[in-house]
């Protein structure tokens, strides 16, 4: 019997790449990087007669040019290794990806690795401590207790970028599980199965990172859904427990007593900051925000510098903090008011094309819809999260980011290559 492998294409490399990377980081991101390179060097002048992303291009030289006065212009440089690649990555694979059935089944390879995570985690969390030839190897090592101890973080060297993780897969999850669900095989039934108990080990592990952010906009978007899929009882009833949770943590004293013998403490308690009352001072996001707003009225337009946040906040307070706690206010510091204004309008311009392609898709095909809903609530997550945190300094959550907004990219207009079309799932033909 002769073994057949799979073709060598940019789309079997794409599904390689995606299906590794959350377990196997350095093997799965080495895979995209290829497949990037690969894909920029068969479509690079299609792709540069593209307007919108000269924009995305002159961002990228404006924050490259910024490292050279920035206060620390080292760091600049290499704080660009956070952003360029990956706009390299979203602007190749929206040209690659441009069929639901493609859309679809990376939404599937994404969410293949959630159940292996959330285990690894739980297991974590368990006081499992993983060899030290494991994280050799695969990259990552489980760290007993979790990190910070207590919270679940698994396979992410932190809870809050598992719950990122975890914000991600959870609505492409839910995403395929609504569009299964709207099928009909005795095949769809076993993977409806599947992913129904993906999504409750997806909502656990939210629930165990004991990220506020994460909880948040896991309420969020799974009010999306509901309202999305017509249940009003069900939203009347999420809203009410989350007027119950919100008045135990900060509302009126009256009654709430009462109320925080009914809501668990751990969600009360942790909503209202009580498990961590001595904090220092130069920790607290507000004061974060006010030295990143300080220093943006000092520089509004050129700004300090890519990663130049840290090592200005250590001269200043003698405190090492990775980043401001907001991308946004981040980005304005760093690369000045306009640079962020660019990005944020780049994006909207990219959502808003893919939102409107939406409605027309779930009116002709519901279940592709759900598809594209579950990408858009995905994305949106990550938007929002970075608004109390920034994800851009993890890998994978950073990859999976910019991955996501590249199949938003194929949803909202034509494909960045017309010129090349997938004839199947694992080739390209020329027209």
């Amino acid at each position: 019997m002769q073994l057949k492998f799979p073709a060598l294409t940019p789309w079997n490399c794409a599904q390689v790449g995606v299906a590794l990377l959350v377990l196997w980081p350095a093997v799965g991101a080495g895979i995209l990087v290829l497949l990037t390179l690969w894909l920029w060097e068969k479509q690079v002048r299609v792709l540069l007669q593209d307007p919108w992303l000269w924009g995305w291009l002159g961002l990228g030289i404006w924050l490259l040019v910024s490292s050279s006065w920035a206060a620390f212009p080292n760091e600049a440089i290499l704080g660009a290794a956070n952003f360029l690649p990956f706009w390299l990555l979203f602007a190749a694979i929206s040209g690659l990806v441009n069929r639901p059935e493609q859309w679809q089944r990376l939404a599937w390879l994404v969410v293949s690795s959630a159940l292996p995570v959330v285990i690894f985690a739980l297991l974590g969390l368990a006081g499992l401590e993983t060899p030290d030839w494991w994280s050799s190897i695969l990259g990552w090592g489980l760290v007993p207790g979790g990190e910070p101890a207590g919270r679940l973080s698994g396979v992410f060297i932190y809870a809050n970028f598992l719950g990122m993780y975890l914000l991600i897969v959870g609505n492409l999850a839910i995403a395929l599980l609504v569009a299964g669900c709207r099928g009909h095989s005795s095949l769809a039934r076993g993977k409806i199965g599947f992913l129904g108990v993906t999504v409750g080990f997806i909502g656990l592990g939210i629930l165990l990172t004991d990220s506020r952010n994460a909880w948040g906009i896991a309420f969020l978007t799974g009010l999306a859904w509901i309202v999305y899929l017509g249940w009003r009882w069900l939203a009347l009833a999420s809203l009410s427990a989350a007027a119950a949770v919100a008045w135990a943590s900060f509302g009126p004293m009256a009654g709430q007593g009462i109320i925080r013998q009914i809501i668990p403490r751990f969600l009360w308690g942790r909503l209202a900051d009580h498990d961590f009352p001595e904090r220092a001072d130069a920790t607290l996001r507000v004061n974060l925000w006010d030295f990143a707003l300080t220093k943006i009225q000092e520089r509004p337009l050129q700004g300090w510098g890519l990663r130049n946040f840290t090592p200005l906040y250590l001269e200043k307070t003698d405190v090492w903090m990775g980043h401001p706690h907001n991308l946004y206010l981040m980005l304005a510091m760093e690369s000045g008011l306009i640079a962020v204004m660019v990005f944020i309008a780049l994006i909207g311009i990219a959502l808003f094309k893919a939102m409107r392609r939406w409605r027309v898709w779930q009116e002709q095909n519901p279940q592709t819809g759900a598809i594209i809903l579950g990408y858009l609530l995905a994305f949106a997550s990550c938007l929002l999260f970075n608004l109390l945190d920034v994800t851009i300094f993890d890998l994978r959550v950073n990859t999976l980011t910019w991955i996501v907004f590249g199949v938003l990219l194929s949803v909202g207009r034509a494909p960045l290559i017309p010129e090349i079309q997938p004839a199947d799932e694992g080739s390209y033909v020329h027209q």
